[in-house]
Formats: C-alpha cells, structure tokens, sequence
C-alpha cells in the first residue's frame, strides 16, 4: 500500500504540469502573429476589425469606400481608434486598386492609366494624412512601431507616393 502511495503522489503531481515547446519561426511570421494587419497579411486588422463591428459594418474588404465614410462620418469609437482604422483603410484601399491596375495593365485593359494613378495617389495621400496625424497625436518612440500609431503606414506611404507620382509624370 506503501508502495502504491509513492508512486501515485508523483504521477498525480506530474499530471498537473504543462508541457511547453518552443520553436523557431522566421521576421515574415512574427511580424504576421503580432500585427496582421494589411502590410503583413494583406487583409484589416483585428482593431480596425473591432471599431467596424462596433459600428455595425460588415464586408468591409469588398465595399471599402462605404467603409470608409461611415468611420469617417461616426462618433461611436474613440478617436485614436477611428483615426487607426481610417488610416489602415485607405492603406487597404490603395494596396487593392494598385494590385488591380497593375492586372489591367498586364492585360492591355487600362482606359485612362492617368486618372487610375491620380486615384491611386489621392488614396495614399488619405493614408498619410491619418497615419501623420496619429503619429502626431501619440507621439510614441519609434521603437514601438505598429500599424495603430501609424509609422508603418506613414513609411510604406511615402515610398507608394513617390512611385504613383513618378508614374502619372
């Protein structure tokens, strides 16, 4: 009976333990864990997908625009949020419509190359606009960069603007 006791009292507490792994992932997934937001995955964030269910608003991916002016137009969320959100729209915006000429211009089927450029520029214009003002609003380190205050959109505007503006001379 002794014996049987000794031997149940560690296996009862070893039960109760957790094993843990660790495993090596490369910058790409990390980056996609801990941000997912449309630079890294391509799609709208958790948070901006928060301030679009709290107002309601489904489907955002296909009807970006109504999207859009509904945050632009709501007092529902806290500002920072509705600037966070706004900002990483017209990101998605401008990542999609870019993606999309670019299948038109392969295809030979572009009707007017400058207004879809002019389109194209005015939506990271929007991005940088709210990515600044965020950026201005928190005034974080730059050690803390996310998409929530805006210095990887600010960034990745500055480079798209400059090439749609160097496309449209």
């Amino acid at each position: 009976m002794k014996i049987l006791s000794a031997l149940l009292v560690p296996i009862l507490l070893l039960s109760g333990c957790a094993s843990v792994t660790v495993s090596n992932i490369n910058s790409q997934e990390y980056l996609v864990q801990r941000r997912g937001d449309v630079i890294s995955q391509g799609r709208l964030s958790d948070p901006t997908n928060t301030v679009l269910t709290a107002l309601g608003l489904s489907d955002c991916e296909n009807r970006v625009q109504y999207c859009i002016n509904s945050v632009g137009d709501s007092s529902v969320t806290d500002n920072e949020s509705k600037i966070s959100a706004l900002a990483e729209m017209w990101l998605f915006k401008a990542m999609r419509a870019q993606k999309d000429a670019q299948v038109l211009k392969d295809a030979g089927e572009i009707q007017n190359e400058q207004k879809l450029n002019a389109e194209l520029l005015n939506d990271y214009i929007q991005t940088a606009k709210y990515s600044v003002f965020l950026r201005q609003k928190n005034q974080r380190p730059r050690l803390r960069r996310s998409t929530n205050t805006g210095e990887g959109l600010l960034q990745l505007c500055r480079t798209k603007c400059h090439r749609a503006a160097l496309q449209s001379d």
